[in-house]
C-alpha cells in the first residue's frame, strides 16, 4: 500500500516540479538505462541547487532519488517523514559498522533505487573524491551511471553505464574521460580533482 500512495504522490507533484524546472530552461539529456537498481554518481557538485535539480531530473525519469544524511536529521518529526519520503537513507556515525557497510546492507534491501551519491562531498572545492561509491558499487555489485548538471547549457542527465572493475586507476580513468568533455558547475571553480586520496 505504502508503495503505490508513493507513486501517487510522486505523480502528483511531477507536473508542477517539471512545468517549473522548464520555465527555468532545464531539460534532461538521455536516458537512464532500463535497470533497477545503480549508483548515481552526481557532479559536479558546487551549489546547494545540485539537488533540487538532481530531484527535477529523478522526477523526469519517474525515478526516487535515494540519498545517504545523517541519521540525526531523521530523528526530527516532521522533517524526518519529509525525508525519509524524499528518499533519504539515514546513516549512524560511530557504530561498529562503517558507512560503507550500513549502505551496503541498505542497499541490499531493495529491489529498485537509484542511489545519488556525490564523490566530492561538499560544495567546496576538494583536492580528491571520497570513496565510498566505489566500494559501495564494488561490494553489491551495482553498476555507476555517471550523472551531470550543466549550468551553462541548463542540462543534466544520466551519461554513460560504468561497471567498475576494482582497477581504481582504470576506472577513475574512464571516469575522468567522460567528465573531461561533460557537465559544468554552477561555482566551476568549485569543482573537485577526480582523484582519490
Amino acid at each position: 500500500m505504502a508503495k503505490y500512495i508513493a507513486i501517487f504522490l510522486t505523480e502528483i507533484f511531477r507536473v508542477p516540479v517539471l512545468a517549473l524546472w522548464y520555465a527555468f530552461g532545464w531539460r534532461v539529456d538521455g536516458e537512464f538505462p532500463p535497470i533497477d537498481k545503480f549508483i548515481l554518481v552526481a557532479v559536479p557538485h558546487t551549489s546547494n541547487w545540485d539537488y533540487v535539480h538532481m530531484v527535477a531530473m529523478s522526477f523526469y525519469y519517474r525515478r526516487k532519488p535515494s540519498t545517504l544524511v545523517k541519521a540525526e536529521a531523521i530523528n526530527w518529526f516532521l522533517v524526518g517523514r519529509l525525508i525519509r519520503w524524499a528518499g533519504g537513507i539515514p546513516i549512524t556515525r560511530g557504530q561498529s559498522k562503517d558507512g560503507v557497510t550500513q549502505v551496503c546492507e541498505i542497499v541490499n534491501q531493495h529491489e529498485r533505487m537509484v542511489l545519488v551519491i556525490t564523490p566530492e562531498g561538499t560544495r567546496r572545492k576538494v583536492d580528491h573524491w571520497r570513496t565510498g561509491f566505489y566500494y559501495i558499487a564494488l561490494e553489491t555489485g551495482l553498476p555507476c551511471v555517471l550523472g551531470y548538471l550543466d549550468y551553462q547549457r541548463k542540462r543534466s542527465g544520466g551519461g554513460i553505464l560504468l561497471q567498475l572493475t576494482g582497477d581504481v586507476e582504470k576506472d577513475l580513468a574512464d571516469i575522468r574521460e567522460f567528465y573531461a568533455t561533460t557537465g559544468h558547475g554552477k561555482y566551476p571553480d568549485n569543482t573537485g580533482e577526480i582523484r582519490f586520496r
